[in-house]
């Protein structure tokens, strides 16, 4: 049997993939002014954000 994505809206801000959702590793960067960090945290599964009815 051949495994279809499955689209959820949630809220109606975002479109998930729960079949691809990943929490992938922290990253540190270093691109604030004076050389200041931030952590990065990156997902998969995420497809499409949705604000006021527009796609961004």
């Amino acid at each position: 049997m051949e495994e279809r994505p499955t689209l959820i809206i949630c809220s109606g801000k975002n479109i998930i993939n729960y079949n691809e959702i990943q929490l992938n590793a922290p990253k540190i960067h270093y691109d604030l002014p004076a050389g200041g960090k931030r952590h990065i945290q990156r997902t998969n599964g995420y497809d499409h954000t949705i604000i006021s009815g527009v796609p961004v």
